[in-house]
């Protein structure tokens, strides 16, 4: 734990999954000061799939944290929970003004776009930079959505301990974006990044700078070889021998069968695998991950490849909040 006392001119991220809550503050959205950072583990029951599901328990637990951490008065960002994550490409008229695409998209929703929840907080990224000049043309966007039910229960929760919430953003697009800061992107390669926690396994395809695929998988089997030791506030393993990630590996096989031959034709593949996330044997996904795809380039990102200009070092399961404070907010 490094200096907890915390200054405005700070870039402060909070995650909050089922089984943890994390956060990392940095300088001026830079890799080369990290001012602090901290985890709290969670008992069961307190966050299930993103919902809150024990209120009462997730107070007390944020308003020791907000203390313990000193965020009261802070500007924070955070992260959309990857379960309710919406993403899909889609088409909008061609000769329609860029200033005029949300509100289109606003009133299709619920018509042409179907969402599997009734209000949704959206966002959208234009794939062609052109403003096509023929009406009966459409160009495509990349779409995405999360329950406003969800989102808004995140952000009232960190205004009702005094933080101010001033971005939400999704976990894959805050990992390619500490990758691109940190690493010279290749147009030629088709990059799959992996994010595995401990209770969840997140998919993401990036090529030529823009999300081409997202994939939100359950927990597997392994998840049955943890629980978490309250007092020493880290996962403690019950299970014995080698892991077993075999349902995660065959999920992600038929991802990437399913990008090479029915996104691509046969024609385009995956290229390199970034894997970070919290889970405690990564090294070993990693050697997993290498046998189940000898031809890729596996990579497990940490913090000795990507801080900037300093002797810091930061475990591995703070990558994802890193990289959400290199988001820029107005």
């Amino acid at each position: 734990m490094l200096s907890l006392n915390i200054g405005k001119k700070y870039d402060i991220a909070i995650q909050i999954k089922d089984h943890v809550i994390r956060y990392v503050a940095t300088k001026q959205h830079s890799l080369s000061h990290i001012h602090s950072y901290g985890e709290k583990y969670l008992p069961d029951g307190i966050i299930e799939k993103g919902k809150i599901i024990n209120e009462a328990s997730f107070n007390l637990i944020l308003e020791e944290l907000t203390d313990e951490w000193k965020l009261r008065n802070q500007r924070v960002m955070f992260f959309v929970p990857d379960a309710s994550v919406f993403f899909r490409k889609i088409s909008v008229p061609g000769g329609l003004p860029e200033e005029e695409i949300r509100g289109y998209l606003n009133f299709e929703i619920g018509s042409t776009i179907h969402l599997p929840f009734e209000e949704a907080y959206f966002d959208y990224y234009i794939i062609d930079s052109e403003i096509e000049s023929e009406e009966n043309k459409a160009r495509e966007l990349l779409f995405f959505a999360a329950p406003e039910t969800i989102v808004s229960t995140y952000a009232h929760k960190l205004e009702e301990f005094k933080m101010d919430p001033v971005a939400a953003d999704i976990s894959a697009l805050s990992f390619y974006r500490l990758f691109n800061r940190t690493e010279e992107v290749s147009p030629d390669e088709h990059y799959l990044f992996i994010e595995w926690d401990l209770t969840s396994v997140n998919l993401s395809i990036f090529h030529e700078d823009k999300p081409v695929f997202m994939r939100h998988l359950p927990p597997g089997t392994e998840e049955e070889r943890w629980e978490i030791d309250l007092q020493e506030n880290q996962p403690a393993d019950r299970g014995t021998g080698d892991i077993s990630v075999r349902d995660q590996l065959t999920e992600i096989e038929r991802v990437y069968n399913f990008y090479k031959f029915t996104l691509n034709k046969g024609e385009q593949e995956v290229t390199k695998i970034l894997l970070a996330g919290d889970h405690p044997r990564l090294k070993e996904i990693k050697s997993k991950l290498e046998e189940a795809f000898p031809a890729r380039t596996t990579e497990l990102v940490s913090s000795l490849s990507i801080l900037e200009d300093t002797n810091e070092t930061l475990s591995y399961q703070y990558i994802l909040p890193l990289s959400l404070c290199l988001k820029e907010v107005r």
